[in-house]
């Protein structure tokens, strides 16, 4: 009784947001932090 490579390990079951939703959703994520981020440095600088 031989088992193969396959039957041996275990089946991946990692689903990323990469898969789920495609890189745009990546990428709209990090242009979204890039805003929030310059947001905040714009009104701080607008205190000073």
């Amino acid at each position: 009784m031989s088992r193969t490579k396959e039957e041996i390990l275990a089946k991946p079951v990692r689903s990323d947001h990469v898969d789920t939703y495609g890189p745009w959703a990546w990428i709209a994520g990090f242009a979204f932090a890039v805003l929030i981020t310059w947001m905040m440095f714009y009104i701080a600088d607008g205190f000073s």
